[in-house]
């Protein structure tokens, strides 16, 4: 997998509405991020492939031509197709302002999934924002006018028509048991607390999930605590030991051995690489 992104500082002179970063990215077979939970907007748009994107219990089978939007604070999950993987640009912003301009081109939380297949300049304005290699207060109004001009064109080429063979309804028990996981990652809890609190056998729980989600219970509330330990890591200067705390892991070594194992990486190790991509380097993984 490859991916090129570039980060903006955030200011008071945009408050209302600022680009934070953009990228492109060109994925493996089957690879996934999350399940996660951003504080920002994040708008996809998908260029060549194939994949899917989850959000409240539901899931959609997604194609070139065709984008989704993660919103603050929901929980998602999107996965690359095992034999055509997408390749997608995409910008994260925030503001005061930033989902009243959503709903204004026509994307909603409760719906944020969009056809445009006239797209290609938004990949172009992607790409020359991209193209910027220092990040300054001159930069700022590019950056800007390139969020600006990337809603302009969302608006004159989207289309909310996703055919309703594209969605699928996940299982009640399912949706139950990732409203838990959210609103509990930043404390410890145990597989047997989970199924106490949603009054299910635990086995059966266990095997729900697996059944519902091709993934074990277990591996699923790791990877959610890591993915957020991740954004943490590129996003805040907190330290080891509070980020392990905030995102439930019962001690350092837990979190250090778990977010290894995962992404084949220290948490230093991680954070380092990710300042190094805030200065608009190319990476490899």
């Amino acid at each position: 997998m490859s991916y090129h992104v570039n980060y903006n500082y955030e200011s008071v002179l945009f408050e209302d509405f600022q680009l934070l970063f953009c990228g492109e990215e060109y994925c493996e077979p089957n690879y996934q991020f999350g399940p996660a939970v951003r504080p920002n907007f994040v708008i996809h748009y998908i260029l060549k492939g194939s994949g899917t994107f989850y959000v409240d219990n539901h899931s959609y089978h997604l194609n070139a031509g065709q984008g989704f939007v993660l919103f603050p604070e929901k929980q998602t999950t999107y996965k690359a197709d095992s034999k055509t993987p997408w390749q997608y640009v995409w910008i994260g912003f925030k503001g005061n302002l930033a989902e009243a301009h959503l709903k204004h081109v026509g994307i909603l939380s409760q719906f944020p999934i969009y056809s445009a297949e006239n797209g290609h300049k938004m990949v172009e304005i992607v790409r020359k924002m991209l193209k910027i290699q220092v990040v300054d207060n001159k930069s700022q109004y590019v950056f800007q006018s390139g969020l600006l001009a990337f809603m302009s064109e969302l608006s004159l080429h989207i289309k909310s028509d996703i055919k309703k063979d594209q969605q699928y309804e996940e299982h009640p028990l399912v949706g139950r048991t990732l409203n838990y996981i959210e609103s509990n990652l930043d404390r410890p809890f145990t597989i047997n607390d989970l199924s106490d609190s949603l009054f299910v056998n635990r086995s059966h729980l266990s095997r729900t999930f697996k059944k519902e989600k091709n993934i074990s219970l277990k591996d699923f509330i790791n990877n959610f605590r890591v993915t957020r330990a991740r954004e943490m890591l590129s996003m805040t200067n907190l330290g080891l030991n509070e980020i392990a705390k905030q995102t439930g892991f019962t001690s350092y070594n837990s979190f250090y051995k778990t977010f290894k194992n995962i992404i084949r990486q220290t948490p230093s190790q991680y954070r380092e690489d990710q300042y190094k991509l805030k200065i608009n380097s190319q990476h490899e993984e």
